[in-house]
């Protein structure tokens, strides 16, 4: 934020005294929270503002009204002058990669430009890969995840019970998929795996 001295003189008389103002500039920038979901799942994306000294008005668009979004809304913290404008994206609409645009501009100043970010959507998916083992022999249940950005942290349960958690084992192949694969010392029985992954 910087101050600005307007001084004001006359043109006509000598001997009057000159006037002078203070014009503030605030400055304030915007940060695009782009973020990984899993397909299918309702989620929020976001942006936030920092260095206001009030409340901006947050609009989005890239979506189409009613089908993919259920609300979006906006909340100013005084304490750290800062503003984050959410938009919650329903499960239907988180099928592809998507981009959303988040226009920042003031309440009080309508004369000060509105600025314009864009937000990214990208959506993953998860593949259990399910087989058959003989009793009391070593296995392993895998799980894939594709079209992701990054590298992601995979939790393996058994029924509620953790049983190990972690990064993804291998790399992030040039397809953008990864597999995760959990070994099964001595399966007596039917057993369900769940394959909890974390972007």
């Amino acid at each position: 934020d910087e101050v600005y001295t307007c001084v004001v003189t006359s043109g006509k008389y000598t001997s009057s005294a000159a006037s002078e103002t203070s014009v503030k500039l605030n400055t304030f920038s915007v940060e695009a929270i782009s973020k990984e979901v899993k397909k299918e799942t309702e989620t929020i994306v976001s942006c936030k503002i920092t260095g206001i000294d009030e409340g901006m008005s947050i609009a989005w668009s890239g979506f189409t009204t009613g089908a993919d979004f259920v609300a979006s809304s906006g909340s100013y913290d005084s304490s750290s002058n800062s503003q984050t404008g959410t938009l919650t994206v329903k499960s239907g609409a988180v099928e592809t990669d998507k981009t959303y645009t988040c226009t920042v501009s003031s309440t009080v100043n309508t004369a000060s430009a509105a600025k314009t970010i864009n937000v990214d959507l990208n959506v993953y998916d998860v593949e259990a890969i399910s087989k058959d083992a003989f009793v009391g022999t070593s296995t392993t249940v895998s799980c894939k995840i594709s079209d992701l950005q990054a590298l992601a942290t995979v939790t393996w349960k058994k029924g509620s019970q953790v049983v190990t958690t972690g990064a993804v084992q291998g790399t992030l192949e040039q397809d953008k998929t990864q597999t995760s694969t959990l070994t099964v010392a001595s399966p007596q029985d039917d057993e369900v795996y769940t394959c909890v992954v974390t972007s």
